[in-house]
């Protein structure tokens, strides 16, 4: 296992780090590294930092882990220095990236080929 970053006492395996350094943009590598950090249902009820917004039924969002967002922020800091990305911007694609696991998975019917082949759908 490798630091994500160096003195932040957070680690994750070679194949992991390979994974996310095919992303060429900050905010893909970024949704990259807190899929591999975080499940869906962890990120369902919380964000980046805590407590800054509410929920619905007035509960407080937890936070993400301190130590591995801190890691994953510098990491993008440093690694995509070139476009110069704030880590305001970085923690706003994070709490957006949990935003989306709390909404519900859209399900989806399949069309039999006679309805893809109806005359009443419009072309």
């Amino acid at each position: 296992m490798v630091k994500v970053m160096e003195g932040s006492g957070v680690f994750w395996y070679p194949h992991q780090r390979a994974y996310c350094s095919a992303f060429k943009s900050w905010p893909a590598y970024i949704n990259a590294a807190i899929d591999i950090f975080f499940n869906k249902e962890t990120l369902a009820v919380s964000n980046a930092r805590g407590n800054e917004r509410k929920t619905k039924n007035g509960d407080i969002n937890k936070s993400l882990t301190p130590m591995i967002i801190d890691a994953l922020i510098g990491k993008v800091c440093s690694k995509f220095a070139k476009d110069s990305p704030v880590p305001s911007q970085i923690i706003q694609k994070i709490n957006m990236k949990c935003v989306e696991a709390r909404r519900p998975q859209r399900i989806r019917v399949p069309l039999t080929t006679k309805e893809k082949n109806s005359s009443d759908v419009p072309v």
